[in-house]
């Protein structure tokens, strides 16, 4: 289960380097993440299984100060996750860690060495839940 308040794509396909379909914003420009104690962070839930992909993807956390974030926007934190773990049902999580964060924050998907043909996620931005 997932909290909606942060949601930032829904059962979408990831094929090519893209942000998600929503930002989150903190309405500050250095929100203290992390600072309660509870690991904050990226939530990757794979709806449809990815295929043809060569090595497998980076997920990224990203962030500006300004709206609309983009794949431009400067990189806070990244993971990369190969193409046999990116199955149906699989839940990633990626920390925020302790760094600042600005304001506005995103999703990056940064297909490595090829487009994917197919592959789906639904990302949200939240404590870690212990199911990841």
């Amino acid at each position: 289960m997932f909290d909606y308040l942060f949601l930032i794509q829904a059962d979408t396909a990831n094929t090519v380097d893209a942000v998600g379909t929503n930002e989150m914003n903190f309405g500050v420009t250095n929100p203290g993440v992390n600072k309660g104690g509870v690991p904050w962070g990226l939530h990757v839930i794979v709806t449809t299984a990815f295929t043809g992909l060569d090595e497998g993807a980076n997920f990224s956390i990203v962030h500006q100060s300004t709206a609309t974030v983009s794949t431009a926007s400067e990189v806070h934190t990244s993971m990369f996750i190969p193409v046999d773990e990116l199955t149906a049902g699989a839940h990633f999580f990626l920390p925020a860690c302790s760094r600042t964060m600005l304001q506005y924050v995103g999703m990056l998907f940064d297909a490595l060495s090829t487009a994917a043909s197919a592959g789906k996620t639904t990302c949200y931005f939240g404590p870690a839940n212990g199911g990841e």
